[in-house]
Formats: structure tokens, sequence, C-alpha cells
């Protein structure tokens, strides 16, 4: 090895070391050429379903991105990208939208529950419209408590949206409680329906209860205000009454708990975002921060020895465990409870068991609560909230966390990664391999569903040197590209884990692209995506020294060989190939056959 490949093998292990995927995907691919099924672990979900959803979120981010090759000859090994400084997470939510409109089948976002946390996030992250006071801007605390009331605010009209449907639930099983009326009444007040449960509470002939309700509630939507004279009157009379007295029904007393700002003990049976839901509303004043919510429900649900609240295990984990009665009995149990159910029950609850304990060991938490824990907590670290497994079961799913890696990290530039290094400039994300890690994982399952020009676009975005995502790149065409004329396409990686989980085993095949769509494809990387191209024509040379198609070698007899070639000699294609295994001044055959 001479002096320059020290020096060039030097800097490749150096402190800016990147996860590429030519070696995953090397172990990945099947024969170039050969067309092999895509295992898919799907329910409803097809193949195309997944690959349109891959292909509206890389649009959004496309729709909102400037590239322009380098002019430099020093840095024209890859064109430069940027965002434009008016992209919003609402602005990508629109583009969402948009495609939904466009294809009439709303496919974009898997779930409606992956729409909601791109509002949320919007909510956290997104500034308010209008935040400045009439006055003008000179008191700064006053327009930052405006801010915060009326982050709050959305954030409750958010809420209210997501728990919406299981208040109903509750509502319908009210009518078999023993106390139908306070049942209805701590359901409506459970999701911030407090004029409706005032109406409930009217309707029973229940009118002081009624009052009382009036007066809680502090998600600035609605409520009473929760009035501390009120709370301490209430929680006063439940110490003067006692827990075990029979005199007050236990579905009254949770109501009056809950009007006092007891929410510990009034959480109990429902899901995590209903529990966290009542320390926002109930237990707060209207002006009060939503990260003293945030950290009221992380030490009742996960902190004290003995919860009283469900903890904040990810929404897929409930599903397929078991009829609905069962996922909506496993979403409302304590750590405890969980626990102790992992030795007990069906085998589909005891396996569910046994993976949310597992989960909870490892902090693996709903990706609404890691968004809630990134407004709440400046150090919380953005490698431990956008976990893959948090939004799928499919660990290597890469999708969303890393769009919004991408809208926290470089469009809101409200936080960053731990291992990024410092910038004066507009990029927040530099030199991180954790970033670049979510990137190259979804590259992979772009190109692993047939989309290898749209994965180009997601390694433009690393956060590693030019020379790096060169090689990212280069590696990827190597990969994809067809011969010399566009007549053939390398078949898409078989890994089952790159996809969404869900219940049921399938395998389909994707079909081959055909010739329009790759000349399409090769336009979009050399008009749209301004790689350079002799990229292009560098990947053709090695795919067609891969096919052998350039150089027809004959045997004759006594061992020796003839030469053809079937290109012509002006072809870029074979000129590059010319210049990729003559340079070192071997004979052709020997760098062939090396």
């Amino acid at each position: 090895m001479d002096d320059d490949d020290n020096a060039s093998s030097k800097r490749g292990r150096g402190a800016t070391s990147v996860v590429v995927v030519d070696s995953i995907a090397r172990h990945l691919h099947a024969a170039p050429g050969r067309l092999e099924p895509l295992a898919v672990v799907a329910g409803d979900d097809d193949i195309e379903g997944i690959r349109q959803r891959h292909l509206d979120t890389v649009r959004a981010q496309y729709r909102h991105a400037r590239i322009a090759p380098q002019a430099s000859p020093e840095s024209a090994l890859c064109p430069s990208l940027s965002f434009s400084p008016e992209t919003t997470i609402a602005s990508v939510l629109n583009e969402f939208s948009r495609s939904d409109d466009d294809d009439g089948c709303g496919s974009s976002l898997r779930t409606e529950e992956e729409r909601r946390l791109l509002e949320l996030a919007s909510v956290l992250f997104d500034e308010p419209e209008e935040t400045a006071m009439d006055g003008g801007n000179d008191d700064v605390a006053a327009c930052q408590r405006v801010l915060s009331v009326r982050r709050r605010q959305a954030l409750t009209k958010w809420l209210m949206g997501a728990v919406k449907d299981s208040v109903n639930r509750d509502l319908v099983l009210a009518s078999a409680s023993p106390s139908p009326a306070a049942a209805s009444v701590f359901a409506l007040m459970s999701g911030h329906r407090i004029d409706a449960a005032c109406l409930a509470a009217t309707s029973h002939r229940d009118y002081r209860l009624a009052m009382l309700v009036a007066q809680s509630g502090a998600g600035a939507v609605g409520g009473g205000g929760n009035d501390k004279q009120m709370r301490d009157l209430v929680c006063a009379q439940l110490e003067r009454i006692g827990k075990d007295d029979p005199s007050l029904a236990p579905a009254y007393r949770r109501v009056y708990e809950l009007i006092g700002g007891r929410v510990g003990d009034a959480s109990a049976s429902l899901d995590w975002k209903r529990a966290f839901a009542l320390g926002l509303w109930f237990a707060q004043s209207p002006a009060d921060r939503i990260s003293d919510a945030v950290s009221m429900y992380e030490n009742d649900a996960l902190l004290q020895s003995s919860t009283r609240s469900a903890p904040p295990l990810p929404a897929w984990l409930f599903q397929g465990s078991g009829g609905d009665d069962c996922r909506r009995r496993l979403s409302t149990l304590t750590l405890s409870e969980i626990s102790a159910s992992i030795s007990s029950g069906s085998i589909g609850a005891k396996r569910a068991a046994a993976r949310a304990a597992d989960l909870h060991r490892r902090g693996v938490w709903d990706p609404v609560f890691q968004l809630l824990k990134l407004f709440s907590e400046p150090a919380y670290p953005l490698e431990r909230a956008l976990l893959s497994e948090s939004f799928s079961a499919a660990r290597g799913d890469s999708r969303l966390s890393a769009l919004l890696a991408w809208l926290l990290a470089t469009i809101r530039q409200c936080r960053g990664f731990e291992d990024a290094k410092s910038s004066t400039t507009a990029a927040v994300v530099v030199d991180s391999l954790a970033y670049d890690r979510l990137l190259t994982g979804w590259a992979l399952q772009l190109e692993s569903l047939g989309l290898w020009h749209w994965a180009c676009f997601v390694l433009l975005q690393l956060s590693s040197s030019p020379a790096h995502k060169a090689h990212a790149i280069r590696a990827l065409l190597d990969r994809s590209i067809p011969t010399s004329l566009p007549t053939a396409s390398l078949s898409p990686a078989a890994a089952a884990d790159l996809l969404p989980l869900c219940a049921t085993t399938t395998s389909q095949a994707i079909d081959m692209v055909d010739d329009d769509r790759i000349e399409e494809q090769l336009r979009f990387v050399l008009d749209d995506l301004c790689l350079p191209r002799q990229w292009l024509y560098d990947a053709m040379a090695t795919r067609s020294r891969y096919d052998r198609d350039w150089v027809d070698v004959r045997c004759n007899g006594g061992g020796s060989t003839d030469i053809e070639m079937t290109s012509s000699a002006d072809h870029p294609v074979l000129a590059a190939a010319q210049r990729q295994f003559t340079a070192s001044g071997r004979p052709i055959v020997r760098s062939y056959f090396d």
C-alpha cells in the first residue's frame, strides 16, 4: 500500500466515519438481473401501499429542498443541498394532505396516529402565528406567558382529539355502571369536555355536581380554570369522609378526586394519554408550564415504586394481542400490573406483557411521549427520543424517525444530536453518526422498494463531508444503475425487518421497472438532483463489467484468449470502463478477472 492509500485509510478511520448503506445492502441484495420476492410482514398493507407511503414522505421533503451543483472543481464531488427557510412542520404536514388529495386514497400516512404525531410536533415546536402582544414586544416575559398559554391551548385541542375515541367508548359503557351519571361525567371530564360533563350532570338532576364541574379544567379551552380554593375545599371534604366510607359511591369519589386535582388515583384504568391529560387539565392552573405536567405524569407512571398510571408504551405493542377488549385492557395496565400479567392470562397477553416489560427496561416509549419529553427537557437526547422501535415493531423501519430528525434538527433547529459537531452555519447537524444512521436506514428501505433514485436524495442529506456523501451515493449507483443502455435494473433487497410489521407474514414481488421508468429515474438524478454525469457513466461501466456485456472473452485451443469489444470505442460508458480498469497499467482482462 502506497503513501496515498495510507493517508486515505487514516482519513476513513477518523471521527467522521459515516454509516453507508453499501456494506449492508451487499448482503441483502439478490443477484443482479434476477428478480427475487421482497419479504414483507404486513396485515392490510400491501407492498404498493408501503411504497406509496415512503414515496409521499420523501416527496414532502423534496418539495422544500434546494439542490445546486457545486461550482468549484474542488467541491464538485457532491451537489449542495439546503432547505427553504420558510419550511415548518405544519407546511410539511400539508404536503401529506396534498398527496392524499391527489391520490384519493389517503395512504400517505399509515395510520391516523402518524398524522397526529406530526400535528403534535407542529404544536410543540412550530412558532404560533401570532405571539406578539397588542402593545408590542417590549415586555418579553409577558410575550412568553402568552406564548405558553397559546401552546397549552393548542396541546389541549390536540389531546382532546387524541382521546376522543376512548372517551366515547367509556360513555357507551357508562350506562352499565352502578352510577351511570357519575361514570358519564367522569368520562367526559377525562376528555376535557367540560360543557358536556355539566350537561350530563344536570340531566341527572345533580346540579351541585354540575356547578363544581364548571369550575374545573385548566386546558385553556372551555375549562373553568381550576379554582384553588374550590379544589382545597373538595380535597378537605374527601379527607373528612375517608377512603373506606361506603356512603360515597366509588364512581362519585373518582369524579370528586378529579375536581380536587388528585389525578393519580383518578387515572386508574385509563390509557397513558388520558392519564397525562388529567394532570395537565385538573392538577394545574391555566398558566402553568407543560413541562410540569410531563414531570408529574412521569413521576406517577414511571418513577414511583408503586405506580398508579399506565406507562407510555408504543401503540403497536397492543395491536394483535387478542381482541379489542384485551388490547384496551393491556393499554391501561400499570407497570406492576404488567409484571403480574406475565405469569397469568392468555398466551397473547403474556407475550405482550413480556414485551412491554422489555420496552420499559430499555426506555422505548410512545413517540408522543418522546416528543413531550423533548419539549420539556432541553437536555433530553434526540438519539433516545427517535428510536425506530418507538414508531414500529420493525427495528429497521426508519421512515418516521428520520423524518422527525430532519424536522427537529434541520428545519426547526430546536434540538441537535449529542455526537454532532458544533457549527456556526445554518445547518445544525454536522458530522453526526446518529443522524446519518437514520438517513442511511431510510435510504436502504427506499432502495429495497425500488426507489433508489429517491434514496440518492436522502443520502444527499448526510451530515458528513462531501467525500463521504459521494462515496455513499456512488455505491448506491453501482448497485442500482443498469448497463450502458437502460435495459435492466437491480432487484430490490429482501429484508423483512425494514418494513412495517403487523400480524401475518407474506411474500410479494416487486415488478421490474420498465425502460421508461428507468429513463425517468436517470433523468431525475441528473437533472433534479444534479448528480455528476460521470458518476452514472462509472456506475454503468461497473455494472457492465459485472454483467460481462462490454467484453466478449473466447477461450481458444492451447489456452490462448481472444477479447472482442462489443461496445463502440467512443461510448462514454466504455470509456469510463477503460479508465477504471486500465488506470493501473494492467491489462483489461487481468483487471476483469481479478
